[in-house]
């Protein structure tokens, strides 16, 4: 019986899914767009979710429609993908579909920002773990020519400054 136990634990542990936690950065373009970026969400899909490319998978999120899913940090302080709070508990080998929205302040949840990335988080640094880099919503953006009332990263995610006009 403990041979049939150890035998089984062995082949789930084949078969994959990381044990260490796997740090997930977003990356904003530049200090401006995350100083201006709220809140922020990373949802994980299968490929078999849209083989081909991940794009459409935005949508879903943006639609909260996130059933396919397989990971979801929730809505969380942008902060706190800046400061490495946010991590993949578990997540199966094999490339996956990796889905970041960047919302702007208000109750709405508009996305300011977006990004994609597939890949084998097997071949990625431990370290460095997932490494989305997000692009402005073309479509929408309020805050073009107006300047962050908080001066850089630190004021907004370590001292707490508002960083949006009144």
């Amino acid at each position: 019986m403990k041979l049939a136990i150890l035998l089984v634990v062995v082949a789930l542990g084949a078969v994959g899914c990381r044990q260490e936690d796997i740090p997930v950065n977003l990356f904003f373009g530049n200090q401006e767009n995350l100083l201006w970026s709220s809140t922020a969400r990373v949802v994980v899909f299968p490929l078999s979710a849209n083989p081909t490319t991940c794009g459409p998978l935005r949508d879903r999120v943006q639609g909260n429609d996130t059933a396919a899913s397989i990971w979801d940090s929730g809505i969380r302080p942008v902060c706190d993908f800046n400061a490495g709070a946010v991590a993949l508990d578990s997540v199966p080998d094999g490339k996956l579909h990796y889905v970041a929205l960047a919302y702007d302040r208000d109750d709405a949840m508009t996305m300011l920002m977006s990004g994609c990335l597939t890949v084998d988080v097997n071949e990625l640094d431990p370290a460095t773990g997932v490494r989305i880099t997000l692009m402005q919503n073309s479509l929408y953006n309020p805050y073009v020519g107006m300047r962050p009332a908080c001066n850089d990263v630190p004021d907004k995610c370590i001292t707490g400054t508002n960083c949006f006009p009144p």
